[in-house]
């Protein structure tokens, strides 16, 4: 139309609301023109927007103390087993060696004596009595293991929690356990093992320290071997869905 007046753009250049139209083909908004401002428009929004806060997670540091108590604990536990592995070893080396009398028969192992608790305690260990012992310490020392590199972890990283703290402690125990349950598998012959075989300590020591070590790699071993006993449960066949 005559007499219209241009508008001002921003780069300072003219141009008329027809003239705009014309390009976009003779209707307002479309168009490349008006695509290209959309994109840049978008694009401008999104570099201006605050970046999305990181989601809080309502934990409680440890404090020092606990720091102290868990730390000195994990060392006092560690130092305590290995003593008392090292006292325990004599009864179960004599447990396994096998010696024949002039008639060929296996002769009754003699126990020696057993130091434990630094002196406080003075027995006589049954043969296989030494050989559980010996796995529930290795166990435990397996696990004490795993705590103290996860204490480490999170120590040096400054996200030790409160929460965590038991877990320390079940930690040691739930190893015993565990190596426990894969001996008493192993001799009875479950995983392969012929229960007249010689039993090598070094073996069964390695064996339990690393059950301990890797409790979720002992525990899939054990499922599958009651899996294929028992047949898998029916719920992991098929899920009972509860309503609310």
């Amino acid at each position: 139309m005559a007499g219209e007046t241009p508008a001002p753009t921003a780069n300072g250049a003219t141009k008329t609301t027809e003239t705009r139209d014309a390009a976009n083909g003779g209707h307002p908004g479309a168009g490349p023109v008006a695509a290209a401002e959309a994109i840049t428009a978008s694009a401008a929004d999104a570099a201006v927007a605050p970046a999305a806060a990181a989601p809080v997670v309502d934990k409680h540091p440890m404090g020092a103390r606990e720091r102290g108590v868990v730390g000195s604990s994990l060392v006092i536990a560690t130092l305590l087993l290995r003593t008392q592995l090292l006292s325990i070893w004599p009864a179960v080396i004599e447990a396994v060696t096998r010696t024949l009398d002039d008639n060929g028969n296996v002769e009754k192992p003699t126990m020696p004596n057993t130091v434990l608790l630094f002196g406080f305690a003075v027995t006589k260990l049954h043969p296989d009595v030494a050989l559980i012992e010996m796995v529930m310490i290795a166990g435990a020392l397996g696990a004490l293991v795993g705590g103290c590199r996860r204490f480490l972890y999170f120590s040096t990283r400054d996200e030790l929690t409160r929460r965590d703290e038991w877990s320390y402690l079940m930690r040691p125990l739930q190893g015993a356990a565990l190596a426990l349950i894969v001996y008493f598998t192993l001799r009875g012959g479950y995983l392969g093992q012929d229960q007249s075989a010689p039993v090598n300590p070094y073996g069964i020591a390695a064996l339990s320290a690393l059950v301990g070590l890797f409790t979720r790699h002992a525990v899939s071993k054990l499922t599958d071997v009651f899996d294929t006993l028992f047949g898998k449960p029916k719920e992991d066949v098929a899920p009972v869905h509860v309503r609310d």
